[in-house]
């Protein structure tokens, strides 16, 4: 059906689930995760998107432990399930997990999914985006499956709404849900688009050129037209704002993360709008030896309408997030400064440029503008479209050694939502991505 050769099958092994879990989180139990997790957690509660004493890491292990049913391990090249599950009839949701996972063997075997998720991606946001692809056609072609193969009744089991609903996501912070079922939710529907199109040909083509940003994601004709992102580079920010400050982490939000930090105090059509206009951006977090922080961001944008429209929506929502916890001590028409409890704010747009500092006085943030007013930015390229031959099955490299992720560690290919991008820590091996869960397993349309 899905029209990729199957050199070997993969073996399918059963394990409790207890096993299962511990197996899928050994990785989130290092001393790198950990501290990526806190960094990530720093982050967010600067931003304003987090609660302070919501933990990401439990998050993660909580989905692992509970949610899982199955998951194709691309380092070992099995598909691992939950002994529980196999015990017993194996109902409709649990064979669609199934063939989600034999879809993620297909992709391996045809294209090598360590190359398609390599273990040091250009960025998170990069990351997300080819994740959406690999994550997009395995819901594509389960859903094809399932209306091929599942009986009326169960389609129609499928399509209750209490199917989708998860108490763990359900509490989890808007923008840490959202990274997490995009490859899902937007990644279905990229492939869908692509599928339209031209078949899984398309779909086959893409992951000869996978996806760079998740703007290309959002908006499929740009991935179509070949515009990938502006490079946006902040140099080190120790030896500007001196003392004893020392970087932690410097990445892309990229457009998904920009529209998902608005989206709580502006409301989703005016986040959309505001981040659909995305160029490229790079955000850095930075620590003291008292325990004091800073996030410099910069964004550029496809126009400086485009940029006014971002700089107005931060202005808009910084009020609206702090809440009473903030007061505007600075408004020009090109520059805004708040004060908060712990940080001094600044947004300020320049041409096509806005900038964003979150600093613990005026004058580190002002040392920490006026460097990254020197960010260096490029150009977005156009990469080489592939030939119109179907790929044959490549051999599968393995990645350099490193971290992944900048958001959540890592894991084997699955069905489950991933690790969050700007939200959480880079994994040292993205061959185990776990599938707890499916974001949605109502009838799928396939054109029928």
């Amino acid at each position: 059906m899905r029209g990729l050769p199957l050199s070997t099958s993969p073996p399918l092994v059963t394990l409790p689930r207890s096993a299962l879990g511990q197996r899928l989180s050994r990785e989130l139990n290092g001393d790198h995760a950990i501290r990526e997790f806190l960094t990530s957690q720093m982050l967010l509660e600067i931003l304003g998107a987090m609660q302070r004493g919501f933990d990401l890491r439990q998050l993660q292990l909580r989905l692992l432990d509970e949610q899982t049913i199955a998951v194709y391990d691309y380092d070992e090249r099995k598909i691992f399930l939950v002994a529980e599950t196999a015990a017993g009839d194996i109902g409709a949701d649990a064979r669609l997990v199934l063939a989600h996972e034999t879809t993620h063997a297909l992709q391996d075997q045809a294209f090598g999914l360590k190359r398609v998720l390599p273990a040091e991606p250009a960025s998170s946001d990069a990351a997300t985006a080819a994740r959406a692809l690999v994550e997009g056609d395995a819901m594509l072609t389960m859903r094809i499956w399932g209306r091929q193969f599942l009986r009326p009744g169960e389609k129609r089991a499928l399509g209750d709404e209490t199917v989708a609903q998860d108490p763990i996501l359900d509490a989890a912070p808007p923008l840490v849900r959202g990274e997490l079922l995009f490859p899902y939710d937007a990644g279905w529907v990229f492939a869908q688009l692509l599928y339209q199109d031209g078949g899984f040909d398309a779909v086959n083509h893409a992951f000869l050129r996978p996806p760079t940003s998740t703007e290309q994601i959002l908006h499929p004709e740009k991935y179509t037209a070949g515009e990938q992102p502006i490079s946006v580079t902040i140099p080190p920010l120790e030896r500007s704002v001196g003392g004893t400050w020392k970087t932690l982490r410097t990445d892309v939000f990229g457009e998904l993360d920009l529209r998902l930090l608005l989206e709580p105090s502006l409301g989703w059509p005016a986040a959309e709008a505001a981040a659909a206009g995305w160029g490229g951006d790079s955000y850095t977090i930075l620590e003291d030896e008292d325990g004091r922080r800073i996030v410099g961001i910069v964004t550029v944008w496809d126009t400086e309408a485009d940029a006014a429209q971002m700089y107005n929506a931060w202005v808009d929502s910084i009020p609206l997030t702090f809440k009473e916890g903030q007061a505007r001590t600075l408004r020009m028409p090109s520059m805004t400064r708040w004060a908060t409890a712990e940080y001094q704010i600044q947004a300020i747009t320049t041409g096509n440029v806005v900038r964003l500092v979150y600093a613990p006085d005026v004058a580190t943030l002002e040392r920490v503008d006026a460097a990254l007013a020197n960010a260096p930015i490029g150009q977005g390229s156009s990469p080489a479209l592939p030939d119109n031959t179907v790929p044959r099955p490549a051999p599968v490299a393995s990645p350099p050694a490193g971290p992944s992720l900048p958001g959540v560690p890592e894991r084997p290919v699955s069905a489950t939502p991933e690790p969050l991008p700007a939200s959480v820590p880079a994994s040292a091996d993205p061959s185990a991505t776990p599938e707890p869960m499916l974001p949605s397993t109502s009838e799928p349309d396939d054109g029928d």
